[in-house]
């Protein structure tokens, strides 16, 4: 089932609603006002709700800022527990803010400026990353990557990741005036980090217009660095025809692909590279139980050995004998480990400490 959450007090309910008289019965619809809208937006949606009753108006009380922000996770809350079902979020232009982009683009939640666009799918969704289940990347190692961002798709979520950048990466953000705010520690990392940065702002609001932007950078890369990696940052699935087009003509450019996020297309699209495995491992999800008993038994094992050293001359040590002691499995490598580390006389003392009362 899709659920659709509109702000009914942003543009006209006319517009962002257009077609949902045809809507399908697994649809739904919430319409949010607060204390500011309209008085003609409201009648709008009152009628709607009388037509359709999937349709359903919830006032909120409130004239503060980013409420709406605030209401979307509410309702959120709500879907977290149901997989199958898809939230899309109406118009596009009211999502703003960090209250709502960390449920951007996950895989189940949607932007679209109106009905009628969501269902022409100009803006569809993308299956989330399966950390646990990365694919095997052939692509080859090192080279060049020109990360292309559709900064007015994917806003600050499609940040994540950019700490990874490199010298070797040349980075372009594509944006409008819709969409220019960003959180200040990724405009430094993209700056400061890379080998390129440069911004392209949309010269005049046009449907797509973005889009185009991209797709004549990729063309102008393809000419200037033939065979060299492309990555646009997006999740408007459009983008799948730029990718289809440049592979279908070997030798016309090296990898080409698209991704929600910088870290998830670092993982597709850079080869076995150090900083591609380091982001699987941070990203892999593990059983919370599991990993705290691990903890629990670390941490006891800790305060024990901090209780043994207390009255030794090693106390200073603590940190060194715990990382070896918790690193090495077996008594012969322990031993071993510590008189390299301590010396012979010392780490004779210090494991003897160890294997007498531990």
């Amino acid at each position: 089932m899709t659920t659709y959450i509109i702000n009914g007090n942003s543009i006209s309910p006319e517009v962002t609603l257009e077609g949902i008289l045809n809507s399908d019965r697994s649809e739904k619809f919430i319409v949010l006002t607060n204390d500011k809208c309209p008085v003609k937006y409201l009648s709008i949606i009152d009628k709607l709700c009388e037509q359709i009753s999937s349709v359903k108006h919830r006032s909120v009380k409130t004239s503060q800022k980013k409420w709406f922000s605030r209401e979307v996770k509410r309702i959120y809350g709500d879907f977290l527990n149901l997989p199958e079902d898809q939230i899309v979020i109406l118009p596009v232009s009211v999502i703003t803010g960090s209250g709502i982009e960390r449920f951007i683009y996950s895989g189940r939640v949607s932007i679209a400026t109106s009905y009628k666009e969501y269902k022409e799918n100009t803006v569809t969704t993308t299956p989330a990353f399966d950390w646990n289940n990365v694919p095997e990347n052939r692509t080859v190692t090192g080279g060049r990557i020109h990360f292309l961002i559709d900064y007015e798709n994917v806003g600050n979520f499609g940040l994540e990741g950019a700490e990874y950048l490199t010298k070797d990466d040349y980075v372009t953000v594509f944006y409008s005036k819709e969409r220019y705010k960003i959180q200040q520690g990724y405009f430094d990392v993209l700056s400061n980090n890379t080998g390129f940065f440069d911004l392209v702002r949309l010269v005049q609001n046009r449907k797509n217009g973005l889009d185009f932007y991209i797709a004549t950078c990729v063309g102008e890369i393809v000419q200037k660095y033939p065979g060299e990696k492309i990555l646009i940052i997006s999740k408007d699935q459009g983008f799948h025809a730029i990718v289809e087009y440049c592979g279908a003509y070997k030798g016309m450019c090296g990898d080409i692909k698209f991704a929600p996020s910088i870290e998830i297309g670092i993982v597709m699209l850079d080869g076995a590279t150090d900083r591609r495995n380091s982001i699987i491992e941070r990203r892999r999800t593990t059983n919370i139980e599991d990993q705290y008993t691990k903890y629990v038994t670390k941490k006891t094992f800790y305060d024990k050995l901090s209780r043994l050293l207390s009255n030794t001359p090693y106390i200073n040590e603590l940190e060194r004998v715990f990382e070896l002691a918790v690193t090495m499995d077996t008594p012969k490598k322990l031993y071993t480990s510590v008189v390299r580390t301590f010396g012979t006389k010392r780490g004779r003392e210090i494991y003897r400490l160890l294997k007498q009362n531990l």
